[in-house]
């Protein structure tokens, strides 16, 4: 911003440079610090892997066994330690129908959808991906571990399954063509 915008913007909220505060004045100032605190910013981690394997728990109602598939299709659909599995070769494996594959998928991540980290955390990768791109999928694995996205390499199939499973955001604008993504 250049000094004007930020003039013109600090009149709107009747202020100004060089304004002297009352800062010492101030009497109710346990108030204040309970206010401040409770619009304080957390330091929410913006690890996906970290936040959905956080949220893998078993529900009371279910079986061991069916606790343990859930968890199972859960890591190899959202890649947490390595490679992305697809609805067919999960549904094979565990000898049900791609369809059940996406049902589990997808009621986990209803449950999960809202919650303050993964949404922080998924719009914040939606952010960070925007930047990089165009960009060898390598490349932007790397740099997502190194930026403390993921824990593993992520390529572009289990990035876009992740990220279509808590936000709206349209993987498609970026095309992929000799492992590169183009807008």
């Amino acid at each position: 911003k250049t000094i004007l915008e930020i003039e013109n913007f600090l009149s709107k909220k009747n202020l100004k440079f060089g304004m002297r505060s009352s800062w010492n004045s101030i009497t109710n100032i346990e108030i204040l610090a309970k206010e401040y605190l409770k619009h304080q910013v957390k330091n929410i981690s913006h690890n996906i892997d970290d936040i959905i394997l956080n949220y893998i728990k078993r529900d009371p109602k279910e079986t061991e066994s069916k606790f343990q598939r859930k968890k199972l299709i859960l890591e190899k659909r959202f890649a947490l330690f390595g490679k992305f599995s697809t609805l067919e070769s999960i549904g094979a494996e565990f000898d049900i129908t791609r369809e059940r594959i996406r049902q589990i998928q997808k009621s986990f991540a209803a449950k999960i959808k809202k919650k303050e980290d993964i949404n922080f955390a998924i719009k914040k990768l939606i952010n960070f991906i925007s930047k990089q791109t165009p960009i060898l999928e390598e490349t932007l694995s790397e740099l997502l571990i190194k930026e403390n996205f993921f824990n593993t390499v992520k390529d572009i199939p289990s990035l876009r399954n992740i990220i279509s499973s808590f936000d709206k955001f349209k993987f498609d604008n970026f095309l992929i063509n000799n492992s590169s993504f183009k807008r």
